[in-house]
């Protein structure tokens, strides 16, 4: 039994990112690529432990890949290494990635289920840098004084950042002329602190405050700031539509005349201010 690898079907294909595979009674083949820059990190997201389960056994063929196990130790595998990533990992991608990979079918077959959903939702979201009707991102913009580190002091609910609280940002230059974005936060429920690194990058005018931010290879957001303090002690940010909404500070707290000020501000953009998560912060970093 064979068959050209190039002619193995198509399971699952978006944004640079494809498996091609099928299945050999309980074995699961598989072509895999994945782009550059790639973190497969956020699409683990609701897994056990937030890693992928299934277990692997390959050879790589093109490009590198880091590799982050349930006890927290890493490694890197390059082309013409072969591997085995047990159950409780996850990768992220140095160079564009191809590597021939064989895993149980039945747990594939739920990791396609599941990578599937995320990753087309990704793809979706990666065209959603754009800005509500009616929202304006501040001119006379710096990024210097905004760089560092913020509280999210409020943030509209979503899948990405439930059950997290003392959630901070840290931003900082990287060596391409873009932001370094740093998410942290408690996970109460699992009892230890999440992280995730991202990347940032200006959408036209660097002196106004629209950017686009990644968390996963090329699928970009949107990140608008259309608040933002005269010594830029707080910001408000806003996706690319109502459903995304944060309020962010230097300090863990902010003054509670100043907060409901940007609470009435929210309000009157449209933004349901009912719906806002106040974020705890009583947990030493």
């Amino acid at each position: 039994m064979k068959k050209a690898i190039k002619e193995l079907p198509t399971r699952l294909e978006a944004g640079g990112v494809c498996f091609n595979g099928l299945d050999w009674g309980d074995t699961n083949v598989a072509r895999v690529r994945f782009p550059a820059g790639a973190d497969a990190t956020p699409l683990l997201e609701g897994l056990p432990d937030n890693l992928c389960q299934c277990p692997h056994w390959g050879t790589v063929v093109k490009g590198s890949i880091h590799v982050t196990y349930a006890d927290g130790t890493e490694e890197t595998v390059n082309a013409g290494d072969v591997y085995y990533w047990p159950p409780g990992h996850t990768v992220r991608v140095d160079e564009d990635y191809e590597a021939i990979e064989f895993s149980p079918s039945d747990q594939m077959g739920e990791l396609m289920n599941h990578l599937g959903f995320l990753l087309v939702a990704a793809v979706v979201l990666s065209g959603c840098t754009g800005i509500p009707d009616g929202i304006e991102p501040v001119d006379n913009f710096e990024l210097e004084p905004y760089l560092g580190t913020w509280y999210e002091v409020a943030r509209l609910d979503h899948r990405f950042e439930r059950g997290l609280s003392n959630v901070t940002a840290n931003y900082s230059l990287r060596d391409d002329g873009g932001v370094r974005v740093l998410n942290r936060g408690y996970h109460t429920e699992k009892g230890k602190w999440d992280e995730i690194e991202g990347k940032a990058y200006f959408v036209g005018d660097p002196g106004v405050g629209r950017l686009k931010v990644s968390f996963f290879g090329p699928f970009y957001s949107a990140y608008n700031v259309f608040e933002l303090g005269k010594d830029y002690e707080y910001s408000m940010v806003a996706g690319s539509n109502r459903s995304y909404l944060w309020i962010l500070a230097r300090e863990a707290e902010l003054p509670q005349a100043m907060l409901d000020e940007l609470l009435a501000k929210a309000e009157a953009a449209g933004y349901d201010t009912s719906e806002l998560i106040f974020v705890d912060h009583d947990r030493a970093p």
